[in-house]
């Protein structure tokens, strides 16, 4: 989960969108691949949506301190 790990570090938030992007990406196309494999995967799927859900979060946030940083400017 390097990608996951590079956005939840970043604090330039429009660089966070963008491996936010890059992230929920690489986590659906794992999600895919599981989905194709042999049963036993519930724990990597369970951390997978744990992921999703706080790069949701993430990217609220970052959108929110994009549109403060707008007001602000305007």
């Amino acid at each position: 989960m390097l990608l996951y790990e590079m956005a939840m570090s970043e604090m330039d938030d429009d660089k966070r969108l963008d491996l936010i992007a890059l992230a929920k990406g690489a986590i659906f196309q794992r999600k895919q691949e599981l989905a194709h494999a042999k049963p036993g995967h519930i724990d990597e799927l369970a951390a997978l949506d744990d992921a999703s859900y706080i790069l949701a979060a993430f990217h609220k946030a970052a959108e929110f301190n994009r549109g403060q940083r707008r007001v602000g400017a305007g």
